[in-house]
């Protein structure tokens, strides 16, 4: 295998990223960033196949990225990534283990920001307007609260960089890059204001805001300004502009939990910068919770990021939430893979890689097929017969067969013995609902009894993350959607898609994985649980 042979790999994947889990062209181009600086490390450690890497060989990217100045915070995404690479390697049965797992980059000290709190802001906004610098003073800390610039983002707004009819400002933000930003309607009124009043100072500067010289107006003056009007005010803590940068991010992720959001809003470049901004009201629910809840004495950890409102059901996604489904998929895939070379002598060269490409070809022509799994799988399995040259009638009735041993090699599922008693106990507080994108069939390895019903990508509706079966669930089980919590260990199909429709999240999260540090996170969860068993707190 060449460093072509690795790319080629590292593309499939990409490309699983975008078409079955929907992964926006953002997060898909963090992910080949990070992958391709692990495959140029890879050629300097002469690794010619991903299944010649061992945590040995993972370590020494680890160490070789610090040596070439990679922060602590952006080694643990690099880290993610590979993990998240390898992973789907395992499940294409092309690795046998993760040799990632376990490799953890070095904490980056964390350093919390101070914020103002909403009634200090409001407080602060309320200036006394007595001449035109108090006016472009106002507009300032509009602009400022209202769109979390950097203070030299600020002073560098130009005229031309206002579109006041969008409401909206576009600045340069470091490493050049840009941002289109909204600023708000009173940003907006504020600045119109000053507008009136700017040419009492200069006529032919480009700047939008000026000193009294007339000059674009320093940095150093801004802070002066801000730190005046606190002190006027009356505000208890010193305010400078980048305090309030942290209080919007602050308070826009308290109100809206979209991580991604307000990484994009502050330019950040990686999300482990946006990180820090949830420190506030999301830990000291957490530790509310810590030091009241009779069952957090008993080691069941729970981290809250909102506010949990009324549980009337529960709903769940299945593998990897339930059970550890790496296990069953890969014995599943070699023993369909021998089923397939063994049917028929036309097919004893076919590979995995063979059906993966039908997959795409059949996705091609049927676009909508990716929801149902299973029908998925049929037609390729079927396409890929009639490509051997078995005749039509010969394909159906081989890919009926192919998709039996399927099945029964699918539902070999070991379910934890904590599985079933966490179901066993929460069913008698709530109904429950299985939720999947996928073809287990929970009556098949022991716990359809749990559940009211199963609503199963392509018959109930198109596959998380759209609302299609968390709408039907809310109606079948007759209560209102914001009423229910879903529980998924997938940020993107679970989390987020649960959040959009209205429901309430929980993630229950794989081993050493950090919301922050994983490159899907994008809306915050209700909570965050390490084990199924946690769930029993809330009863």
């Amino acid at each position: 295998m060449t460093d072509v042979a690795l790319s080629q790999d590292v593309s499939r994947f990409l490309r699983y990223l975008g078409v079955e889990r929907q992964l926006s062209p953002i997060t898909l181009l963090n992910y080949q960033r990070q992958l391709d600086a692990i495959i140029a490390l890879a050629g300097e450690t002469g690794l010619k196949s991903w299944q010649q890497c061992d945590a040995a060989i993972v370590r020494s990217f680890a160490v070789r990225s610090r040596r070439k100045g990679l922060g602590p915070a952006s080694l643990a995404l690099r880290l993610s990534a590979l993990r998240s690479f390898f992973d789907w390697l395992v499940s294409q049965g092309e690795l046998k283990a993760n040799p990632a797992k376990g490799v953890s980059a070095p904490k980056a000290p964390r350093h919390l920001p101070k914020n103002i709190d909403v009634d200090d802001v409001n407080r602060l906004l309320g200036i006394d307007l007595n001449d035109p610098l108090a006016v472009r003073d106002r507009a300032m800390l509009e602009v400022m609260y209202g769109a979390g610039l950097r203070l030299s983002e600020l002073v560098g707004l130009d005229i031309k960089h206002l579109d006041l009819d969008t409401g909206e400002v576009w600045v340069m933000g470091k490493g050049s890059k840009e941002r289109r930003l909204p600023i708000g309607r009173n940003a907006v009124t504020w600045i119109e204001h000053w507008l009136d009043l700017r040419g009492l100072f200069a006529s032919d500067e480009e700047a939008l805001f000026l000193s009294k010289l007339g000059k674009r107006i320093s940095a150093r003056n801004v802070q002066k300004r801000f730190a005046e009007w606190g002190i006027k005010q009356g505000l208890n803590s010193h305010v400078h502009p980048h305090k309030l940068r942290h209080s919007f991010a602050t308070h826009m992720l308290e109100s809206s939990g979209d991580l991604r959001g307000v990484q994009e809003l502050l330019g950040h470049a990686n999300l482990s910068t946006t990180q820090i901004y949830t420190h506030l009201d999301f830990q000291h629910l957490a530790s509310v919770y810590d030091a009241a809840h009779p069952r957090a004495k008993r080691g069941e950890i729970m981290r809250f990021y909102r506010p949990l409102g009324r549980i009337a059901a529960l709903t769940f996604d299945l593998d990897d939430t339930l059970y550890d489904n790496r296990p069953v998929i890969l014995r599943t895939e070699q023993e369909a893979l021998a089923f397939m070379q063994n049917y028929h002598p036309l097919l004893r060269s076919f590979q995995n890689v063979d059906l993966q490409r039908i997959r795409q070809a059949v996705r091609e022509v049927e676009p909508e097929i990716y929801h149902d799994v299973t029908r998925w799988r049929h037609r390729a399995i079927e396409q890929a017969m009639r490509d051997a040259g078995l005749s039509a009638q010969e394909a159906i009735a081989g890919a009926n067969a192919a998709m039996m041993h399927f099945a029964k090699w699918r539902s070999q599922i070991e379910v934890p013995q904590a599985t079933h008693e966490t179901l066993q106990r929460l069913a008698k507080k709530w109904p429950l609902v299985a939720i999947t994108n996928g073809n287990a069939q929970p009556e098949l390895f022991g716990l359809g009894d749990y559940f009211k019903f199963v609503l199963r990508a392509g018959p109930d509706g198109r596959s998380k993350p759209f609302s299609d079966m968390y709408f039907l669930a809310a109606e079948k089980l007759h209560v209102p959607i914001g009423e229910i919590l879903h529980v998924g260990d997938d940020l993107t199909t679970d989390v987020a898609g649960a959040i959009r429709c209205g429901m309430q999240a929980c993630w229950i999260k794989p081993e050493n994985a950090d919301l922050m540090r994983t490159l899907d996170s994008r809306l915050l969860p209700h909570i965050e649980i390490s084990r199924l068993a946690s769930l029993t707190s809330l009863i």
